[in-house]
């Protein structure tokens, strides 16, 4: 989220090192670059958005939704406004590319990522929590969420970036736990429709469970594998402090 860049195989004195500036072609999965997120939220965003679209309650997608509290449908849409608003931004917060040639759009979109979905998502996610069908499983979700997302904010504002790109990861790792979910729901309404019938609570409660370790898990061994290829992390460029030969700073023109 700054406008330089440095490794951090580089030796120190910034001589360059020749092993780190010998080009490595990338593995063709790693070319993508955010297609594949991007497309995964697009796919999802073409099944999850279109029963909310036209502010139908009837068409809701979920089990308990109370017709006898009147702000739990409106809660709901806006959740999930501000989770498509956080599955969009933070696809441009994964690409290196934005981080290295276009700083200014990666620190723009994290404060949308931020401020218009993960905050007020994850808010209206505990808010909500209550009446979900995985109750336990959806507060600890959101929980994390937020607390993931604020480590990642403090740790850049104290240009700690090694570990905010570590709990961006995490972050986005949360944001998208909920496919899993819904993979899990239609796989078995499809091969095993008996279990949905008798035990759809206890489903939706491990659909939460289950989604969030999957993901933190993969997270996780990203983080540990890119670790070894001596991944580029942006640096703030320090301003020159120019001074005169008594060693005080020279007035400002």
């Amino acid at each position: 989220m700054t406008d330089q860049l440095d490794r951090l195989d580089a030796p120190p004195g910034g001589e360059p090192n020749p092993a780190a500036t010998t080009e490595i072609r990338k593995p063709w999965w790693r070319r993508l670059g955010i297609f594949p997120p991007a497309l995964l939220s697009l796919v999802f965003f073409s099944y999850a958005l279109p029963p909310y679209l036209g502010l139908d309650p009837s068409k809701a997608r979920i089990a308990n939704l109370r017709q006898d509290i009147w702000w739990h449908y409106p809660a709901l849409v806006l959740h999930i406004a501000c989770g498509t608003i956080a599955f969009t931004s933070v696809v441009l917060q994964l690409s290196p590319w934005i981080i290295r040639k276009h700083p200014k759009l990666h620190r723009v979109s994290g404060r949308v990522y931020i401020y218009a979905g993960v905050v007020p998502g994850g808010v209206l996610a505990l808010l909500i929590t209550p009446f979900a069908g995985g109750p336990v499983g959806d507060a600890m979700e959101g929980g994390l969420w937020l607390i993931f997302t604020f480590v990642a904010l403090r740790a850049v504002r104290r240009r700690q970036f090694a570990k905010h790109r570590r709990f961006m990861i995490y972050s986005y790792a949360l944001c998208a736990q909920i496919i899993w979910g819904r993979i899990l729901i239609i796989g078995l309404l499809i091969f095993f429709p008996e279990v949905i019938q008798h035990s759809f609570g206890l489903v939706l409660e491990t659909a939460s469970w289950i989604g969030t370790f999957i993901n933190l898990a993969i997270a996780q061994w990203w983080l540990e594998r890119t670790a070894k290829k001596g991944y580029v992390l942006p640096r703030p460029e320090k301003p020159t402090r120019l001074t005169t030969a008594a060693g005080g700073p020279l007035p400002h023109v």
